[in-house]
């Protein structure tokens, strides 16, 4: 699984989008598959799911340096809020 992220300005006007999709092997060919749409997500919410889909194997990882994430988040929040 990983978290699909795209811009596009159009008349001036900037559209975010954020899908959630999963990649897989159909008659020997890779194909990809959008699992849920998750634009309606706050910033917070999508760089923590996709904090998590990083770190899946090792979750652990995610308790052990909490405080420093959430310094993180919040820096790339500053930096993406106008």
């Amino acid at each position: 699984m990983y978290l699909d992220s795209s811009k596009t300005t159009i008349n001036g006007q900037t559209y975010q989008w954020h899908l959630l999709c999963e990649s897989y092997r159909e008659n020997g060919k890779f194909k990809n598959r959008t699992i849920a749409s998750l634009s309606h997500c706050s910033f917070a919410e999508i760089e923590a799911i996709r904090l998590a889909l990083q770190h899946k194997h090792d979750l652990a990882w995610l308790a052990e340096h909490q405080e420093r994430i959430e310094r993180e988040l919040f820096r790339r929040h500053q930096k993406n809020t106008p």
